[in-house]
């Protein structure tokens, strides 16, 4: 009888021993697919995250957000282009980075939704940059040099009406382009007849520079007021030269006192944008693939060399 019992207690401990080596089995099967599945999805999600990173996609609750901060670039661009691709469902385009400059790709399909207007319209592939004055308002860089240069003689024009001139004139030229030699010296030597050495000294200099040439950009004439008012500025806030005609007609008891006046205008002082900033966004319409038949950085060195002469009559 006690061996059996100890039979008994033998076999007893051994089957609990097996069903704890079980449930310690299934336990264990159980946290290592848990950890395989949660590293699955770790990794599923690093991936979807690197990849929202490359397509860096923008939402419209992204663009609707206090802090997005709206880039002075814009590309139209086709839904098309990324249609099918997952992390940019339901966006409205997206950002990238071209030679250092910040640009928004946004879609055709968004434009209404953005609340931005475009100048002349919004065409895909079109590449637009922000007017400096309005933030919701962005010109094609085609004919971005022409539309602020239009912007400024409308300002100029106001200016004048605003200030009860009877008529303005605006004409226009480019600073003088020289080209100069180096004054020569020296001395020129020959043979004298009998035979001595002569010597003639020499001293000459040469310049050579286009002419100045002169054209009316406008002429308007109005009716002519004794009551002016101070004009908006915004491309000749800084000039001081408009200040001081602005602060004499619309003082107190002066109204009368001009008649006529002069302002040469240097619009270097008034660039529509800096050569730096040209060259950038040069290179920028390169990176994102853009065929120019200009580029801006001449055209802000035709402009920095232009001035204007405004004539107004009281």
């Amino acid at each position: 009888m006690p061996f059996d019992g100890l039979r008994r207690c033998v076999t007893t401990a051994a089957d609990a021993l097996l069903g704890k080596t079980k449930e310690l089995g299934e336990k264990t099967t159980e946290i290592a697919s848990e950890g395989i599945r949660s590293v699955s999805e770790t990794a599923q999600q690093a991936h979807q995250s690197i990849k929202t990173a490359h397509c860096n996609p923008i939402f419209p609750e992204d663009y609707a957000s206090p802090d997005f901060d709206l880039p002075d670039m814009i590309v139209i661009e086709d839904e098309d282009q990324r249609k099918g691709v997952d992390v940019c469902e339901g966006s409205i385009g997206w950002l990238s980075k071209e030679a250092g400059i910040e640009v928004l790709h946004l879609y055709k399909e968004a434009v209404q939704l953005s609340g931005l207007a475009f100048f002349p319209i919004a065409s895909c592939e079109a590449v637009y940059y922000a007017d400096p004055f309005n933030s919701e308002r962005f010109i094609e860089l085609s004919s971005y040099y022409d539309v602020m240069q239009k912007d400024k003689l409308t300002e100029l024009r106001n200016i004048a009406y605003a200030l009860g001139a009877k008529e303005c004139e605006l004409t226009s030229y480019e600073a003088v382009k020289t080209i100069r030699r180096r004054t020569a010296k020296g001395d020129i030597k020959g043979k004298a007849p009998d035979g001595l050495r002569a010597g003639i000294s020499a001293e000459g200099s040469s310049s050579e520079s286009a002419g100045r040439e002169t054209k009316l950009v406008f002429k308007s004439t109005f009716e002519g007021s004794d009551e002016p008012s101070v004009p908006e500025l915004h491309w000749y806030e800084h000039d001081r030269e408009l200040a001081s005609l602005i602060a004499m007609r619309c003082s107190d008891g002066s109204c009368g006192a001009i008649r006529e006046h002069f302002v040469e205008i240097d619009c270097s002082a008034s660039s529509t944008l800096s050569t730096t900033r040209a060259c950038r966004l040069d290179a920028a319409m390169k990176k994102l693939g853009a065929i120019c038949s200009f580029s801006l950085k001449s055209e802000s060195e035709i402009e920095s060399r232009r001035h204007f002469i405004y004539h107004i009559m009281f």
